[in-house]
């Protein structure tokens, strides 16, 4: 699917729209970790930190069954509002929770997708945990997150796009190369790609069970993405 896009019921969108925010830094990323949108119909997706909804309604669009979660209360209106906008009520649910995703049910979701949402977490490695559980079998993650960088690149982004908030490049958290083999080690398929220093997108699936005590191997390759 291209930056314009015919939803499987007709609609034309643009997929700007649905990004919310600085498109041009996000677009890229998120068609190359979501990958062929055929694939999401009838699927179940969660979308973690959904804000106002508008990945969550163009996940529905095409066809997924949708939860979208998140922890500002404020936030929720504006996201049933897309709901009702786009007449997805149907496929898709909105939802605000304290951040522990502990309460939604186990083993459920066939995608589980972030948009800047991991880069703020501070255990990772528990929140990884956590969405590892949700995954049902052959579950598939798309995380679309800012990247820490260079302490330069840190600072020219604090000058262009952060001035109001970002005092100091120390105050910018981002997904660091450290923290990768944490991705790599829960989920198996695992790439990632880096776009102008700034984002970093992420896919993989839920690792096969292992067999008598041995852990499991995968030989099937990466997974394919003919770019959402």
């Amino acid at each position: 699917m291209s930056r314009r896009f015919t939803t499987p019921a007709g609609l034309e969108c643009d997929l700007d729209y649905f990004l919310e925010w600085r498109p041009y830094l996000w677009r890229r990323p998120v068609l190359w970790a979501v990958g062929d949108p055929a694939w999401l119909g009838g699927r179940r997706v969660l979308e973690i930190g959904c804000r106002y909804g508008r990945m969550s309604c163009l996940f529905g669009l095409m066809g997924a069954e949708v939860l979208g979660v998140d922890v500002d209360a404020a936030a929720i209106p504006r996201a049933m509002r897309e709901v009702e906008r786009w007449q997805v009520g149907d496929r898709v649910t909105i939802r605000q929770i304290s951040g522990d995703l502990a309460v939604l049910r186990p083993q459920t979701f066939d995608l589980i997708f972030t948009k800047s949402v991991l880069y703020w977490v501070r255990e990772l490695d528990a929140m990884l945990d956590s969405i590892d559980a949700l995954l049902a079998d052959g579950g598939r993650v798309a995380f679309v997150e800012n990247w820490r960088g260079a302490d330069w690149m840190m600072a020219l982004r604090r000058r262009l796009l952060h001035r109001r908030w970002m005092k100091e490049a120390a105050d910018f958290p981002g997904i660091r190369a450290s923290q990768l083999p944490l991705f790599a080690e829960r989920f198996e398929r695992f790439e990632h790609r880096r776009y102008w220093h700034l984002v970093i997108a992420m896919r993989g699936r839920k690792r096969s069970p292992a067999i008598s005590g041995q852990p499991a191997t995968d030989h099937s390759g990466p997974l394919r993405s003919t770019g959402l």
